[in-house]
């Protein structure tokens, strides 16, 4: 579901200090989740112009690839909400 993906995503944002990252682009915002500076989705589509039904469509995250971004305290428990992560890549931070 995307609003417990969010609430997991949010809950490590602000748990691991994310207004003190490297590179926070997009997160936090408007934007979907997909458009996040590190994550990657499965299923994401942002080409509005298709006519095809999957337009739009937003995807479950599968990978953060967020290396060397000044993150640090420890992962939130919300992070097990995310059931369809396949690679976490937290390398080189404060963990």
């Amino acid at each position: 579901d995307e609003r417990v993906q969010l609430w997991a995503l949010g809950t490590f944002y602000y748990n691991t200090l994310g207004h003190q990252w490297r590179n926070n682009t997009n997160w936090m915002t408007n934007v979907t989740v997909c458009e996040w500076h590190g994550l990657t989705c499965d299923d994401y589509d942002d080409d509005d112009d298709d006519d095809d039904d999957e337009q739009g469509k937003k995807g479950m995250v599968t990978e953060i690839h967020l290396p060397n971004n000044r993150i640090r305290r420890d992962l939130p428990n919300e992070f097990t909400l995310l059931t369809k992560l396949r690679y976490l890549g937290l390398a080189n931070n404060m963990l």
